[in-house]
């Protein structure tokens, strides 16, 4: 195969890692907006008027990476698959590769799902099925634009829209100024995957199983107190947009914030009233941001 898996095991594919599971209202505060927290409590001086969703400074991986590089981190993934690929269970990640070997989507079939990068802009991600003694490519797919951060996990396996199988998310990009993520969905089911369209678009997706939606979150700016959220729905093979809003705590003169819900007019509330008016999965998020800043 082209990739060269194909060379060595006869076959690819692509799979995921059930390592975490969905993120609900019990966790509170969603790992993304934890990481905002954090740095806006060491950097509350930093403030900066928000625009848009601010996806220009991206880490990558390193300055002069060579092919050299790429060819030799792909090596070592494929000796990382052939040393535990008789594993119950194993992963592994750095910034150019992951693995991830198991029983991932059904106990009756193990899987290994690989991803890594091609060069400094493109990635590939392989999904392998053991079968007997061979391993048969599933999925081989080019992701692009590609990159990845320090807090990227880069493979999830766990259930997207509600059926409690689980499927599966690659990260595409990653960046960690202003922490977020693109990232593509497959749906798993009767043995088969299916891409999810418009998953792509949304911002560091997260599923909360109760709802049965998908939320995103990224800081727009000014030490996190600009905001964007997105509420979405997996409905068949597609991404539905349920809701789209910006909190602005920052930009506005006094104790108020911006709401502003998209194609709707935008409004002012109280600084302390504004964790009543974002998603309930990041209200308590945002309540604890502007208690840290004296908006109360």
């Amino acid at each position: 195969m082209r990739n060269g898996f194909g060379r060595m095991y006869g076959t690819e594919i692509l799979y995921l890692d059930k390592r975490r599971a969905y993120t609900t209202k019990a966790s509170r505060i969603p790992i993304i907006m934890r990481s905002a927290i954090l740095f806006l409590a060491v950097c509350l001086l930093s403030c900066r008027q928000p625009s848009s969703i601010d996806k220009q400074a991206k880490d990558t991986i390193p300055v002069g990476t060579t092919v050299d590089d790429f060819t030799a981190a792909k090596a070592s993934l494929e000796n990382d698959f052939l040393l535990n690929k008789d594993s119950a269970e194993y992963s592994s990640q750095d910034l150019q590769t992951a693995i991830v070997i198991g029983h991932l989507f059904e106990r009756e079939t193990k899987d290994a799902v690989l991803r890594y990068s091609e060069n400094d802009s493109v990635a590939r991600l392989v999904v392998l099925r053991e079968k007997g003694k061979n391993w048969d490519t599933i999925i081989s797919e080019r992701l692009y634009p590609a990159s990845t951060g320090d807090w990227s996990d880069l493979i999830e396996v766990s259930d997207f829209n509600g059926d409690n199988i689980p499927d599966l998310k690659v990260v595409k990009e990653h960046w960690d100024f202003h922490t977020g993520e693109n990232a593509d969905l497959w749906l798993y089911s009767n043995g088969h995957f299916t891409k999810v369209k418009g998953f792509d678009q949304i911002v560091s997706a997260t599923y909360d199983k109760p709802t049965d939606l998908i939320y995103a979150y990224q800081s727009m700016g000014c030490a996190d107190m600009a905001m964007y959220f997105g509420v979405f729905k997996v409905v068949g093979d597609t991404v539905q947009t349920v809701k789209e809003m910006s909190c602005d705590c920052c930009s506005e003169s006094g104790d108020s914030c911006k709401i502003k819900v998209y194609g709707q007019e935008p409004f002012m509330v109280p600084a302390q009233k504004a964790y009543k008016y974002v998603p309930d999965m990041y209200a308590e998020g945002v309540k604890e941001k502007c208690a840290m800043v004296g908006r109360k």
